[in-house]
């Protein structure tokens, strides 16, 4: 069950520098979606940067599920976080 302002955080291990993809498909339909955010974060350090993101809230129409593909691209060892919230991901 999910309430409001419910998020869900996924995080990769550690990665090494380098350019990487990342695909996923996902389903948001509806005004109460909210996000879905795809962050890096570089090793030690606490700053999330956010490199891709969908909000529902400029698209309500969309029924079907969706394929997203993330170009990442880091220069030293560094995490992937995708975050949601009210968003069913599934990571492919």
């Amino acid at each position: 069950m999910q309430i409001v302002n419910d998020n869900a955080r996924l995080t990769t291990p550690l990665l090494r520098p380098g350019a990487y993809e990342l695909g996923f498909w996902y389903h948001a339909e509806g005004n109460q979606i909210g996000v879905l955010n795809v962050y890096t974060r570089a090793q030690g350090s606490e700053y999330l940067k956010l490199i891709w993101y969908h909000s529902s809230k400029f698209n309500t129409t969309v029924t079907d599920w969706t394929n997203a593909v993330v170009d990442i691209s880091e220069t030293t060892n560094f995490e992937v976080s995708p975050a949601a919230s009210y968003v069913t991901i599934l990571v492919s």
